[in-house]
């Protein structure tokens, strides 16, 4: 890759925060959030064109493993995610035969199974465009008001007495220093 395309890379890298996950067959699923990635995210992964340029594509629909945990993606999103932990059936511990000998135990309460994890909650692009929108009209103030500032300020560097021959020499007073001076 060459430094033009690595700049271009590195700055791409800057203004855009992808989280990313690494694999277990070696590809790197990437997506818009700096979180963990979550149902519903738009999954992408890079890929080098032959200009040798990286652009960021949907990766192939299918299951990717990455340690205990495995993510179904079907047309660039995530549609799933399993943990190989919730996977597999929890294993009962084998009854120890009653010693009669004993005296008789209170009967231990079986435990409540697990709680289901809730389901993340699919994306809502209504809520999505509502934030942008309140994050852009924000920004608009913003600029706004440092647009307004500075037209302030040039107004009134305008309304300042202008003189038309404060640099021509013939105005020039003996009492008065050059702005500049100049080599001939």
């Amino acid at each position: 890759m060459n430094k033009k395309n690595k700049l271009k890379l590195l700055l791409k890298s800057l203004f855009v925060q992808f989280g990313q996950v690494q694999c277990d067959n070696g590809v790197t699923l990437l997506w818009n959030e700096d979180t963990e990635l979550i149902v519903g995210y738009e999954v992408f992964v890079e890929r080098e064109t032959e200009d040798g340029e990286t652009e960021y594509v949907a990766p192939e629909d299918g299951e990717y493993v990455s340690g205990d945990t495995t993510f179904v993606i079907e047309g660039g999103k995530c549609v799933e995610i399993r943990n190989k932990e919730e996977e597999a059936p929890a294993e009962e511990p084998a009854q120890e035969p009653a010693d009669e000998n004993l005296e008789e135990q209170p009967a231990e309460e079986p435990e409540a199974p697990a709680e289901e994890p809730a389901e993340e909650p699919e994306f809502d692009a209504q809520k999505a465009i509502e934030d942008l929108r309140t994050e852009y009209d924000a920004k608009f103030e913003e600029l706004n008001g440092k647009y307004n500032a500075m037209k302030e300020q040039l107004d009134a560097l305008l309304a300042l007495p202008q003189d038309e021959n404060a640099f021509s020499k013939e105005s020039k007073n003996d009492n008065q220093k050059p702005l500049f001076k100049t080599k001939k």
